[in-house]
């Protein structure tokens, strides 16, 4: 089902890449899924800040905080092209 889905989905635990989905990689510019696992983590399609906002967001979580379920981030797509910006919404278990 999540596999066919037309939203982008990445699923990972401590930022490391358990799954996503066929449109998460076109989203950013990646041939498959598998080309997004092979990465690791989401350092290499989130500029410097942005990652460091995105881990601030993923501890306050941790620490049963108040984080954004809902916001804008900014991505590197694979091929030379705009830093693209895009919306995220968190499912957090």
């Amino acid at each position: 089902m999540i596999e066919n889905a037309v939203w982008g989905i990445r699923v990972h635990a401590d930022d490391k890449n358990l799954y996503a989905n066929q449109a998460f990689a076109d989203i950013l510019g990646y041939a498959d899924p598998d080309a997004i696992m092979a990465l690791g983590s989401a350092e290499a399609w989130l500029p410097g800040d942005e990652n460091t906002r995105m881990r601030g967001y993923a501890e306050e979580r941790l620490r049963g905080g108040t984080a954004p379920d809902r916001y804008e981030f900014r991505g590197i797509p694979v091929f030379s092209g705009p830093v693209r910006r895009l919306r995220l919404q968190i499912r957090y278990q």
